[in-house]
């Protein structure tokens, strides 16, 4: 899609961290975790971002993953929208295999926005997956409500 019929949200959207404009606490831990990294050092934690829609949570996260990787981020980094796949077949199949795959970069990122919509047998399902692969994967849970 040609970037003149993108909507404006998506044209002006943070291609890295240092296109975030506020959260400027925010952004300082994630490009330290980017340094570290870079270093060799995997003490990246799994991430919850809770807050209303349109404040930019996904925004980071990309950003942030485009930082960690390159312009090959997509070799270790997966987004879903929970509130498409809610279930515990979603998070036993798909996510399950995907915290097995042998990270690029050292580390697999998935990223399940809109957190919040799943299931109470997928969010149990999938803290075991992620107390499971903790040494190749990091989860980034976004969520418009934190409880």
């Amino acid at each position: 899609m040609s970037t003149e019929k993108q909507p404006l949200v998506k044209q002006y959207q943070p291609k890295t961290l240092d296109d975030i404009v506020g959260h400027k606490e925010i952004v300082c831990i994630l490009k330290s975790w980017v340094v570290n990294f870079k270093q060799g050092k995997f003490d990246f934690p799994n991430l919850l971002l809770a807050g209303p829609a349109g404040v930019g949570k996904t925004a980071t996260v990309t950003a942030l993953a485009k930082d960690l990787f390159g312009e090959d981020y997509r070799m270790s980094f997966l987004d879903f929208n929970a509130s498409d796949e809610r279930g515990i077949d979603f998070i036993r199949d798909k996510i399950k295999s995907l915290a097995k795959t042998k990270p690029s970069y050292g580390i697999n990122i998935i990223f399940l926005d809109e957190a919040d919509n799943l299931t109470h047998d997928a969010q149990f399902a999938l803290r075991r997956i992620m107390e499971d692969h903790t040494a190749t994967t990091r989860f980034i849970l976004s969520c418009n409500w934190p409880n």
